[in-house]
């Protein structure tokens, strides 16, 4: 899978600073009902020893964005992060707004993307995350679409019509497809279409992105 994973990324043209870890490549099986998914992990990969690697260090320097998945290994690059001059991004996912987990994320990023999932009100933690300082709060609410807050207020898209096959994946690829349109100089709400564009193309995939089904 890793094998497959970097040569999409690499036939695309994009370079790929990349780490082996021993073990296979991470396997989870997701128990899903609606709205709500249980993932127990298969194969988790080991975090290689030791610092993050020289070559990712460089990676961060040179870069305008950093992703901040939420990983050991991402925990690890925080404080390279951080200090550089690239515009720090992460997904915290079903963060409920208390998990010390995914409070180191939180405090090192720019830019939030969550998901609605643990948050009866995602809005009340969105307006505090921006009193701390946030650029941009994002949250996706699945059938509901998504809304997202930044110094011009509050923005808001609606679901796109999808066939779905798979949700795996759809969280990411919105978050891809808005960072993409940011950086192609669209604005908040724009960005935000394109992004549920995006999120659409992950649901119609039998894998995490059309890109793995072209093997």
């Amino acid at each position: 899978m890793a094998d497959l994973i970097r040569t999409a990324l690499t036939n695309r043209g994009l370079d790929v600073v990349l780490e082996r870890a021993s073990g296979r490549s991470e396997q989870h099986l997701n128990l899903m009902a609606g709205a709500a998914r249980v993932s127990i992990y298969l194969s988790l990969p080991a975090v290689p020893p030791g610092a993050v690697p020289v070559e990712t260090q460089e990676a961060i320097g040179r870069a305008d964005h950093v992703v901040l998945d939420l990983s050991e290994r991402a925990r690890d690059a925080i404080p390279y992060a951080v200090s550089s001059q690239a515009t720090v991004w992460t997904d915290l996912h079903d963060y409920d707004g208390q998990s010390a987990y995914h409070r180191p994320f939180r405090d090192a990023a720019d830019i939030v993307f969550m998901s609605s999932d643990a948050l009866p009100d995602p809005r009340s933690l969105m307006l505090e995350m921006r009193a701390e300082g946030k650029q941009l709060v994002v949250c996706t609410r699945a059938s509901e679409g998504a809304i997202a807050l930044d110094a011009a207020g509050w923005h808001q898209v609606d679901a796109l019509p999808a066939t779905v096959v798979d949700t795996n994946g759809a969280g990411d690829a919105f978050l891809a497809g808005f960072l993409s349109a940011t950086r192609g100089g669209e604005g908040v709400g724009s960005a935000l279409r394109s992004a549920a564009a995006q999120a659409v193309r992950a649901l119609g995939s039998r894998h995490l992105s059309p890109l793995l089904d072209e093997r």
